[in-house]
């Protein structure tokens, strides 16, 4: 349950704690309405673009985050101001929402989404994360970010504290208060932000952060994941090293090829699995086999198991990431197992779902 603002001196400490961080930004005390419309509630953050508060509509009855962006010249203010609308148009499901830009005297203010969850770096903390559900929730973040760059965006600050797990397991990316429209400048007029850490060479070195720039800070991000959990296939090493090249034309064509990448990986590595498990049954099978209808039947026998092991797997991932919000990939795999010969009345109806999920959607991954 949320504290009333008015008797919370926590939330008070919290507000100035955050803009004793942010250079020259006022503060914003608990209970100061924003545009006549939002209460503020407390602080979620801060950092040098401005201060994150959560605030309550008071209009819609929701809680949501502000992000006021103090004292930006004029210039900036209509950059910010351009970049926030179009994100503002981006619905994405792996991508936090902006609901509305604005205005207050010399200050801006972006209303987004309040995502309630733990960061990426908290989540990998919180227990020992096989690897594939590692790399299965950076390909939703792929998504994300390859919706963003669609849209004529840049985050700028893609790492792992800027990814929200929320309690159902779905990841978010947010904090774009660095994102910025993707177009040519000249060398040292950046005036980048960033995490160092995450940060690509050309950035470093004074240019302004791109698209490529962004991928190079998610395979950071995925690689130091993976370290995490101290293991990770060596064809995901080479993919990742390939998009940490230093040279940005060396790296992946989009964040779109990336991802099909790492995800083409991930289903080899699952399809190799089940057929090993499938062979080993098989073969149990095939020893019983030989005592009554001797080799041929029993390698008609695993050719066959192979086989169904091989749809079943698809209808499964079909399954998965039609649940995860990939209709694309869903529909793959999906035609893939009724063009094998899986008629079932669940691929069809799995199949019609994600054909219905794919003419929603408003962003084509």
């Amino acid at each position: 349950m949320t504290e009333e603002p008015t008797d919370s001196l926590a939330s008070l400490a919290s507000v100035l704690a955050a803009v004793a961080k942010t250079p020259r930004v006022p503060p914003i005390l608990p209970g100061t309405e924003i545009a006549g419309r939002y209460l503020v509630v407390g602080v979620v953050g801060a950092g040098g673009m401005g201060v994150v508060y959560r605030a309550r509509d008071l209009q819609l009855g929701r809680e949501v985050a502000i992000k006021l962006c103090s004292r930006i010249q004029e210039d900036g203010a209509r950059r910010l101001l351009g970049e926030a609308t179009a994100m503002a148009r981006l619905s994405h499901p792996h991508v936090t929402h902006v609901y509305e830009v604005g205005r207050v005297g010399d200050d801006l203010f972006l209303v987004m989404e309040l995502v309630a969850g733990r960061t990426v770096r908290g989540w990998l903390a919180a227990a020992r994360r096989p690897w594939r559900d590692v790399v299965r929730l950076y390909l939703d973040a792929a998504s994300g970010l390859h919706a963003v760059h669609r849209a004529g965006l840049v985050h700028g600050d893609f790492k792992p504290d800027n990814l929200i797990v929320d309690e159902d397991g779905r990841v978010r990316i947010v904090d774009f208060g660095l994102a910025r429209v993707d177009e040519p400048r000249a060398p040292g007029m950046n005036g980048a932000g960033g995490t160092p850490r995450y940060m690509a060479p050309e950035v470093r070195a004074g240019w302004p952060p791109g698209q490529l720039a962004d991928q190079y800070s998610f395979c950071v991000a995925l690689a130091e994941a993976l370290a995490h959990g101290g293991r990770r296939p060596r064809a995901v090493g080479r993919i990742l090293a390939r998009g940490l090249a230093d040279d940005p034309v060396a790296r992946h064509e989009s964040m779109a090829t990336l991802r099909h990448a790492l995800a083409r990986r991930l289903a080899l590595r699952a399809r190799a699995f089940v057929a090993a498990a499938a062979v080993a049954a098989v073969a149990l099978l095939g020893a019983a086999g030989l005592w009554i209808a001797g080799r041929a039947e029993a390698n008609r026998a695993r050719a066959g198991a192979l086989r169904r092991a091989a749809l079943d797997f698809d209808l499964e991932q079909g399954r998965r990431e039609l649940a995860g919000g990939d209709a694309r990939r869903a529909l793959a795999y999906l035609s893939a197992a009724l063009e094998g010969g899986l008629d079932r009345p669940a691929v069809r109806f799995l199949l019609a779902r994600g054909l219905s999920a794919l003419e929603q959607s408003y962003v084509e991954l």
